[in-house]
This record gives C-alpha cells, structure tokens and sequence, in this order.
C-alpha cells in the first residue's frame, strides 16, 4: 500500500473482481489493514468492486484483469461483487479510451442495489452524456489536466 491520505468525505477500497491474481483480490487490502487498520474510519470505507475493461491500461496490465469480457461473464462478475461480496458500488474501469456503452448498459441492468461508476475516455460533454446514460456516477480523469473547461461542461452534461 503506497498510502491513504485523511480528511475526504468516503473511502474506497478496490477489489479487482476480473483478475485471479489474489494480492489484488485480498492480498494487498490485507497488507494494507496491517500497517493503517487502526487509522481507517471505518463509517466512511467500502470496498468497491473494481472491473478494468481496457487491455492497454496501466491499472490492467499491472493486476493481469481479464479485460474481453462477454455481457455474461461481464454479468456474473457484477453478481459475484455485488451479491456475494455485498460491495456498494461496482466501478467499471476502462482508462484510457471511451468503452462499450451496450456493455455498460447491461452492467447497469445486472447490478441491483449498488452503484455502477464509470471511468475512461471522458473528454468531452458528449461522453460524459452517454456513460451517464448508464452509470450514477461519471469519473473524468486526465482531461481535467489537459482541458478544464471541457471537464467543467461534462458535469453539466451528465444531469442533463
């Protein structure tokens, strides 16, 4: 764990649900609770169900995701986070490049009670509009480094 910095309103603790390499299943949450578990607010920590979809990410390559997923598999990963690990929120990650809208439609239909984030390719009001067509929340990345006014106008767009 490289660290965790106090004073934000929620935590949240990523579970890769597509990977079968365990440190990022347990392994590195469990290192993590070691070393800071005393510290953590517990009244604001979740784990979250962390789903990366674009093979080139860093965050992909680094945990081994399984990242061509089919609607089903992309379901029953949904389903093994949400009703089995009973996490809050599913994030579906594809960094770096804009996703598939239908397969975050389906991710949408499939996850219940929870919250589905989405997060990739954001630049535009456009993209922000149509993956909050589908997710509650819309996470816009590096166009906030690039071009603030573009990531100022894809608020707007997603409570249009």
């Amino acid at each position: 764990m490289d660290g965790a910095v106090p004073g934000f309103d929620g935590y949240f603790v990523p579970i890769v649900l597509n990977t079968d390499r365990s440190e990022w299943i347990l392994g590195n949450q469990i290192e993590g609770l070691k070393e800071y578990g005393t510290f953590v607010p517990w009244e604001e920590t979740a784990a979250q169900g962390y789903i990366i979809l674009n093979e080139n990410a860093t965050a992909a390559k680094l945990t081994g995701a399984k990242t061509e997923l089919e609607v089903d598999e992309l379901i029953a990963h949904i389903r093994m986070g949400v009703q089995l690990m009973r996490v809050p929120l599913i994030y579906i990650e594809y960094s770096g490049r804009f996703g598939d809208m239908e397969l975050l439609r389906s991710a949408r239909r499939a996850i219940g009670s929870a919250r589905l984030f989405y997060g990739g390719g954001i630049d535009s009001a456009e993209k922000a509009r149509l993956a909050g067509e589908h997710a509650h929340t819309v996470v816009v990345g590096n166009i906030v480094y690039s071009d603030l006014a573009a990531a100022l106008s894809t608020v707007a767009a997603v409570y249009k």
